[in-house]
């Protein structure tokens, strides 16, 4: 289990349990699916007729395919002694043949990707469709699902139901041996799985997955060696640094790449999966780098016992501190950033051995969801660092459904803030090539509303990829796909639903991610390191922020010392007593220019990054108090416009409230006004619509005045 999972698990213990009816009879259970299944050849004939006369069936054939897949599983179920799930499954599976019957002849027109190649542009993924007009060049959104044989095996069925995407891996261990390279499992799992998914339109995003190092190797040098835990919190066991691994992770890839780098139906390269690297401290290839990082910082010792406060006589005489707060802040500092640099230049370096051979191939790391906490800045995976090496924004992230009395039906917060995070690095799409929007053994309901969302507003703030986790079933209640979505009929229709109307709505979607932040709030490993309330108070600022309807930008200090805090209007820091010594004169620029700085809390930038204390920057205003929610979003709300920042539209109650759950984000498009609307709390919100007629784009309806926003239901809002 990964220590993503492993959080996500102990968050849904909280879950409580829907009280629900006595338990259902197995014999109504299987007599309801049989019911079901004698509705199918009646549906498909239908199904053809609707295709015979020309009609876009992609929503319908979707729904169809789903709950004939569903009726096995319900019976699956039944014998297995899971009578209440398969209930679940019988009754959803009527609601999809039944909406199939109804949408038979919408003709509901969704672009299907094309055979040719997927580029980047714009902030978002292009490539040619097959639309109802012809071949389209057009924004596409890649939904799918990960990760193993079993998807692979799906791909027919895939590709029927509006699936683009899978992922799949191999490891050096699968390739490199002790006496030879051997590529046959490359020919027989990887050359197959990409010709099965081009036959069925779908691309794949190919996981090289360094953490499956060659047993043989440990036993031949057992050094190499520097995680010992059984678990896999940390996936790599070995040093990266030490030649043998990299001699090894070569000829891996050199065997490799050439291979499947021209196949039609490869998307891109995803160099390592949930990449952590705290062995920096115990590394012994390390030893040596981290000297000489020191002595590139620092130039003298004496300068560097000056930042440290310590009587070092020599560089060779600093050791590696523990990355903990409760050691020298500032050593931990310095640590933090070498051990950044270093994994991020590991994974570079795999980048470059790959783009030497297919140099148009994009490439991306799992990167876990760096949002979480204080303790991610050890992890050696700085959103900075990775964004130059990479092509996409890579990552593993989660939107999973909140307990029973929380504010939110979902836990949106972590998602959005990463997702804004990592578009701030680099204006690229994101791929989350292991979404996980259910928790591993979740026993629970969720709603097909929760799995539309995750998907939707991930797009929304960036997402070009999705690929949920994972496409498997099991009856073994200790195992991780145990609960997941191939055990919820809704569930799995809702993932094809918003592939389909994200295809369909690509354009205006594309429009949506790539409206420009002009407020960025401070994202800064110093005040990671020196300052325990950092994380909070930056958290708290960025809750109520999104609720003022403008798009939100994160900067590093790396990136405000480079001059690249010239892209925004307002820089809000919260909780933040550091700053990068080289960011000092840039930020005061900022201010000298009419940018707008604000502080969240007191105590902000009156130390450098070692630190010591300087002459405090001034702020143009300071939010004080630690106010929350509402009054620190209307507080936010003035800030804003005080550095002419507005929402391009407002959404208020008809009461004239702006309500607070309800995110929006508005772009143009084509000379026309979009709002992108979800309400993220567990009651309904009526709003009152900006004057004229609107039309909600994924519901295609038209709507004006006041519009009632349920919850985790989003609109697409076009004028």
């Amino acid at each position: 289990m990964t220590l993503l999972r492993i959080l996500m698990q102990v968050a849904s213990l909280f879950v409580v349990p829907v009280a629900g009816a006595d338990a259902p009879d197995a014999d109504a259970v299987l007599a309801s699916l049989a019911r079901q299944e004698a509705r199918l050849p009646a549906l498909r004939a239908a199904l053809d007729a609707a295709r015979s006369k020309g009609l876009d069936v992609a929503y319908p054939r979707a729904d169809l395919t789903i709950g004939a897949l569903f009726v096995g599983y319900g019976r699956e179920d039944v014998a297995q002694g899971r009578v209440e799930r398969a209930a679940q499954v019988a009754a959803e599976v009527e609601e999809l043949l039944d909406r199939a019957e109804r949408e038979m002849e919408l003709d509901r027109k969704a672009p299907r990707l094309g055979p040719g190649p997927v580029h980047i542009r714009d902030g978002s993924l292009w490539a040619e469709c097959d639309t109802a007009d012809g071949k389209e060049y057009r924004p596409v959104f890649l939904t799918g699902y990960g990760h193993f044989g079993e998807v692979v095996e799906a791909l027919p069925l895939l590709g029927k139901i509006g699936i683009n995407v899978i992922q799949n891996e191999i490891g050096p261990n699968g390739v490199v041996f002790e006496d030879r390279i051997d590529t046959s499992a490359v020919e027989t799992r990887i050359l197959a799985a990409l010709d099965r998914a081009a036959e069925h339109g779908v691309r794949m995003d190919l996981l090289v997955s360094p953490h499956y190092f060659p047993a043989w190797a440990f036993e031949q040098w057992p050094e190499l060696r520097v995680v010992d835990t059984p678990g896999p919190h940390h996936f790599i066991k070995n040093s990266v640094e030490a030649p043998q691994a990299r001699d090894i992770y070569e000829r891996f890839l050199r065997a490799l790449i050439p291979m499947v780098k021209k196949h039609p139906a490869l998307l891109s390269v995803c160099l390592s999966n949930e990449p952590i690297y705290e062995a920096s401290v115990i590394d012994p290839w390390r030893a040596p780098m981290w000297r000489e990082w020191l002595r590139a910082r620092h130039g003298e010792i004496a300068v560097l016992n000056s930042r440290y406060g310590t009587e070092y006589g020599d560089f060779d005489e600093v050791t590696h501190p523990k990355f903990s707060p409760r050691e020298n802040p500032a050593m931990v500092y310095d640590a933090v950033r070498f051990n950044q640099g270093a994994f991020a230049g590991f994974h570079r370096w795999m980048a470059d051995i790959i783009h030497e051979m297919a140099p148009g191939l994009p490439c991306h790391a799992k990167v876990m969801p760096l949002v979480w906490g204080r303790f991610t800045v050890f992890w050696g995976t700085d959103p900075w660092d990775f964004a130059q090496l990479s092509q996409l924004n890579g990552n593993d992230c989660y939107f999973d459904p909140r307990p029973h009395g929380d504010r939110w039906q979902s836990n949106w917060r972590i998602q959005s803030m990463y997702f804004d995070l990592q578009r701030s690095m680099k204006r690229v799409p994101i791929a989350n090539t292991e979404n996980h929007i259910i928790p591993d053994r979740h026993q629970d309901y969720v709603s097909p509303d929760h799995v539309y969302t995750a998907i939707w507003q991930g797009a929304a703030h960036g997402q070009g990829v999705s690929v949920t986790w994972a496409w498997g079933r099991t009856y073994d209640k200790t195992h991780d796909f145990e609960g997941l979505i191939l055990h919820r009929a809704a569930c799995t229709a809702a993932v094809s639903r918003v592939a389909l109307d994200l295809m369909r709505l690509s354009r205006e979607m594309a429009a949506i991610q790539n409206a420009v932040p002009r407020v960025a709030i401070l994202w800064s490993n110093s005040a990671q390191v020196h300052d325990s309330r950092f994380v909070g108070e930056r958290d708290r600022v960025y809750e109520a922020l999104v609720f003022c309807g403008v798009p939100i930008g994160f900067i590093t200090e790396e990136q405000i010392a480079k001059g690249d805090l010239e892209a925004y209007d307002c820089l809000l820091v919260a909780g933040a007593p550091t700053l990068l010594a080289e960011a000092v004169a840039p930020v005061r620029a900022f201010r000298e220019r009419g940018g707008r700085l604000v502080f969240c809390g007191p105590r902000n930038f009156v130390k450098d990054e070692y630190g010591r204390a300087v002459t405090p920057l001034e702020a143009d205003s300071l939010i004080g108090g630690r106010p929350r929610e509402e009054r620190l979003r209307d507080l936010l709300l003035s800030e804003l416009a005080k550095a002419g920042i507005q929402p391009r539209h407002e959404l208020r109650t008809p009461e004239g409230a702006l309500p607070y759950g309800v995110e929006w984000r508005s772009a143009a498009h084509e000379g026309r006004d979009l709002i992108n609307a979800v309400n993220l709390t567990r009651d309904p919100v009526m709003v009152a619509l900006p004057e004229g007629v609107w039309h909600e784009l994924i519901r295609d309806t038209s709507v004006s005045g006041v519009l009632e926003l349920r919850p985790n239901q989003p609109r697409l809002l076009r004028q």
